[in-house]
């Protein structure tokens, strides 16, 4: 988690009252002091994150038939004496399992180009295929790189040769391949100028 102060930047003298805490799902009661996890980003007095290992709060761990999502709030003081929170949220996967969710293009009807948008729990190849209501492949983007998180992948909305589509409703596969493993996406888009 990365933190910041415009001018003062962050208090880590650990003094009580003013130690960077952690609070995960809204419970105080579990709250960490996590202030020796700070690191300063280089040359800078301002900014620098928290690497948060979740094996310190056993709610944490995957569970076959659990909720697993969380929130995680940090707490932190600056060295002009104030404070302020961030909350985070997640999904705890399976270990080994890659997850390829949110999936969707931007704008939705297009005119011209729309946007593939989607997010990645681990780095993976995407493939990207575009057909016509009939199957007939128009368009096929392969072994593109995505990084874990958001991942945005451009298309200006023309087939193989070059040419722009008609107007009307089209299939899109997203598929995204790690190692072993493979999961992948459909979705439709809508053609209209």
């Amino acid at each position: 988690m990365l933190l910041a102060d415009d001018q003062s930047g962050i208090n880590i003298t650990g003094d009580v009252g003013h130690k960077i805490r952690v609070i995960p799902d809204e419970d105080p009661q579990n709250q960490k002091e996590v202030t020796y996890l700070f690191e300063y980003e280089p040359d800078s007095y301002l900014r620098g994150t928290v690497q948060l290992p979740l094996t310190i709060f056993p709610q944490f761990a995957y569970s076959e038939n659990g909720d697993n999502f969380h929130q995680l709030t940090f707490k932190a003081w600056d060295n002009a004496n104030n404070s302020s929170h961030k909350s985070l949220y997640f999904e705890v996967v399976q270990s080994g399992n890659l997850v390829l969710k949110d999936v969707l293009n931007y704008p939705n009807p297009f005119q011209n180009s729309t946007t593939f948008t989607f997010y990645l729990n681990n780095e993976a190849q995407i493939d990207i295929k575009i057909y016509t209501l009939s199957g007939r492949l128009i368009t096929h983007f392969r072994n593109l790189p995505a990084t874990f998180g958001f991942n945005l992948v451009p298309w200006d909305g023309r087939d193989q040769e070059g040419d722009e589509l008609a107007n009307g409703v089209y299939f899109y596969r997203i598929q995204a391949k790690a190692e072993e493993h493979s999961v992948e996406s459909i979705g439709k888009l809508v053609k209209m100028q």
